[in-house]
């Protein structure tokens, strides 16, 4: 028989990168021997970046507390062990027994192209699908620019293709699916449209389905596409279980037989489907710029902090990038998206009054905001008390 222990926590069982939070667990110790040592209780954190023996401290009645705080910055997407060993002496030997909690670290959504694409990525068109590049002069789903793509099939049995490929290929670990955008634009619908998506050489129908993410080439509007990574599982057919399943992304590919001029814009992967809306964000937010040129990318320290109905963000760009500014709660959730959409480089200023992305008041309690611009990202932490 060894020592034993049971705890209540309150860790998450999955946060994004870069989140800061609160580890709180309190454990209840069964004693092996009354004529014992004392039990030694420490938290190993150091898969999470945290000190490898964080002492548990003691409350009365083999009760032991830990209250500490996790910086998960600069960790990569993954599972992460957070133990707690207790030890006992007992007669010269010692007994031991260990709680363990992983946490799994999910991504950010992962941006592919926007005003541009991300750097390494790269754009082809194949079969009659060619390029057109970013331009103002069409219709723009978000920012300034979107993507135009002309498209001609070279026959009836050979469909256009246009793929989107990565630097390297792309873990699913903590991606949901896809999203896009699509404009119709002036394309050409067949009597029988083909419009597939393939992840994985895996393929998805979006112009003949009924399913959410199906796409109406006859609608000349903006279409949010979001495609989880079910859709592109098959099942085995004489017995449970999948035959095949998107495992990694080592591209994103679209093929069909339209003809004409459509658009794409905002495609990315994401975290969870369906994602929050990135524009216009409810909360009330007020955003002033100055055109003085700063020297280095910098996000500020938000004022008042504490504070109570308002605060103003402060962030810097040397160069124009497109910027995504949000605030997450300690368990890495999304509650308010203060700014989306490209940016000139300059000073700005957020004024934010302490509401999530639905108009609601937020709760007392510290949060994280984050400033996420081309390939640099920084975070600060704001403290609301209501």
């Amino acid at each position: 028989m060894s020592i034993r222990g049971t705890w209540e926590n309150n860790l998450p069982d999955a946060v994004t990168v870069g989140t800061v939070f609160e580890v709180q667990a309190t454990v209840q110790v069964e004693r092996l021997s009354a004529t014992g040592g004392t039990p030694q209780l420490t938290a190993d954190l150091s898969a999470l970046g945290g000190p490898a023996a964080v002492p548990l401290v003691e409350e009365g009645d083999n009760t032991y507390r830990i209250d500490t705080r996790l910086d998960l910055e600069g960790l990569p997407p993954g599972v992460y062990p957070l133990r707690v060993l207790i030890q006992q002496e007992v007669g010269g030997r010692v007994y031991r027994f260990e709680l363990v909690k992983h946490i799994t670290i999910l991504p950010l959504d992962l941006f592919i192209l926007d005003d541009g694409l991300t750097p390494g990525w790269r754009l082809i068109g194949e079969k009659g699908a060619q390029v057109l590049g970013t331009t103002s002069n069409g219709p723009v789903f978000n920012g300034q620019m979107a993507t135009a793509v002309q498209v001609e099939p070279k026959n009836f049995f050979t469909y256009w293709s246009l793929e989107l490929q990565p630097p390297t290929t792309v873990p699913r670990l903590g991606f949901a699916g896809l999203r896009f955008a699509f404009h119709p634009g002036n394309v050409e619908k067949p009597a029988v449209p083909i419009l597939t998506l393939f992840i994985d050489d895996i393929p998805v129908d979006l112009a003949r389905t009924t399913e959410a993410w199906g796409i109406d080439v006859e609608r000349r509007e903006w279409q949010t596409v979001e495609v989880p990574f079910q859709a592109f599982d098959i099942k085995t057919a004489y017995r449970d279980g999948l035959q095949d399943s998107v495992d990694a992304v080592p591209a994103v590919r679209l093929e069909g037989n339209l003809n004409g001029t459509f658009y794409l814009d905002d495609v990315r992967l994401v975290t969870a489907i369906p994602s929050a809306a990135p524009s216009p964000p409810i909360t009330a937010v007020l955003e002033g710029y100055s055109e003085a040129l700063p020297g280095s990318f910098a996000l500020e320290q938000n004022y008042p902090n504490p504070f109570n109905s308002a605060t103003v963000i402060g962030y810097s760009l040397p160069r124009e990038a497109s910027v995504d500014l949000t605030v997450y709660n300690m368990v890495g959730q999304e509650v308010a998206k203060l700014v989306y959409g490209r940016r000139e480089a300059g000073v700005y200023s957020v004024h934010w009054d302490g509401r999530d992305n639905a108009d609601r008041e937020l709760a007392t309690g510290m949060y994280v905001y984050r400033l996420r611009a081309g390939e640099q990202t920084v975070s600060r932490k704001l403290l609301l008390l209501r």
